[in-house]
């Protein structure tokens, strides 16, 4: 919950906001595994509220940028879904298979490339709301430089929207993922 107080040290802001969230991982043993990270949140009261107090979702159109990739939207232009809506929810999902259908196919599986899906989605009230579908491969790379993810992203909203785009993840580490983007949004 945040609260914008008014008039300390002369502040107009005035606001109530509260933000409620849960992520985590199933490891789904011979069938990959499934993780997920859905937010629900909203403003109580929303008298004044600027633009770093709005609710704003984690894009990145850099062409290297840090991109968790279960909190974060692929292909979203900054600040076209920031808002003060009354309910507003965000879900990301991702199923990585493991293995499970590239271990079928001889040269995926000597390479031990995994195939995966997805979707990060947002709603931010009636007839308002932005949706990203993905497939990828994961675990790119050889011998222990297996640090390259590639992504192809669809993406539409309410207006009639649609774009397609590649994404190129890097892991640098732990904790720490780097993205590469292509410099269209279309193709």
């Amino acid at each position: 919950m945040k609260k914008g107080i008014p008039n300390i040290f002369n502040s107009k802001t005035d606001f109530d906001k509260w933000h409620f969230n849960i992520a985590g991982k199933f490891d789904l043993k011979l069938l990959g595994g499934l993780g997920y990270n859905v937010s629900v949140g909203g403003f109580l009261n929303k008298n004044y509220v600027s633009l770093p107090d709005m609710m704003h979702i984690l894009d990145n159109q850099l062409v290297l940028a840090q991109s968790p990739y279960l909190s974060s939207f692929q292909l979203a232009p900054y600040y076209k879904f920031s808002n003060t809506s009354s309910l507003y929810s965000e879900a990301h999902l991702e199923y990585n298979m493991m293995g499970l259908l590239t271990n079928k196919i001889p040269l995926f599986k000597q390479a031990r490339w995994y195939a995966l899906i997805g979707t990060n989605t947002l709603y931010t009230g009636q007839n308002n709301y932005y949706t990203e579908a993905f497939v990828g491969l994961d675990n790119l790379g050889f011998g222990i430089y297996r640090i390259f993810r590639v992504d192809l992203v669809q993406s539409w909203d309410n207006t009639g929207d649609k774009h397609i785009g590649i994404r190129i993840g890097i892991k640098a580490g732990p904790g720490l993922n780097v993205a590469v983007r292509n410099s269209s949004d279309e193709w």
